[in-house]
């Protein structure tokens, strides 16, 4: 990261970054300089220039600046600027979601069905699937499926079709929890009301 003398000046001490720009004032010839309560002058050249031209008085003066700096007090966040913050948040915490999938018992067994984009795509080919199965009058366990638990089942038509239901609803329950969030968080009128908005 290359930053130039203003930005140091303004900022105070930085380390690990290249001076780009070659110093106006006096004090600013002192990038690698003080070192603790020391007050110690040294001599280096990692981050740019050669600080040997440096005098006393100019010394004591960038010692003067650093003991009186004081980083800038912070802008408090706009409304505007909550609310962006509690957006992503909540795009977050639905994907995370998504993510957790759907406890489901399975054959007698508990496992997680997968409710990711993807795991929706399928979900939707399988209940199609199904239903053109029991259509046919199919009702045997002829339809493979597999859990979170890399577990695999043999469902009947009606399984899946109730499977793939409860997952979609799952997935439909989420999103309608996201867009009610959100708007909330547009009808915000204080950085009060934006934080108490916390996802379930």
């Amino acid at each position: 990261m290359k930053i130039t003398w203003e930005d140091r000046k303004q900022r105070g001490i930085i380390d690990n970054h290249t001076i780009i720009d070659k110093p106006q004032l006096s004090f600013e010839y002192a990038w690698f300089l003080v070192t603790d309560d020391t007050a110690e002058y040294v001599e280096s050249h990692e981050y740019g220039y050669w600080n040997k031209e440096m005098t006393t008085k100019q010394r004591q003066e960038v010692v003067e600046f650093y003991q009186s700096w004081a980083p800038p007090a912070p802008t408090p966040p706009t409304l505007a600027d909550l609310k962006k913050a509690k957006y992503v948040e909540l795009e977050q915490a639905r994907k995370d979601a998504f993510t957790a999938g759907l406890p489901y018992e399975i054959n007698g067994q508990p496992d997680i069905v997968q409710t990711r984009l993807q795991d929706k795509i399928n979900l939707l080919g399988l209940r199609i699937e199904a239903q053109e199965l029991t259509s046919a009058g199919i009702t045997d366990p002829i339809m493979p499926f597999r859990a979170e638990s890399n577990t695999g089942y043999q469902l009947t038509p009606q399984q899946m079709i109730d499977l793939t239901n409860a997952a979609l609803a799952h997935i439909q329950q989420i999103y309608q929890q996201s867009w009610q969030l959100k708007d909330a968080v547009d009808n915000a009128e204080s950085a009060d009301d934006v934080s108490a908005i916390e996802w379930p």
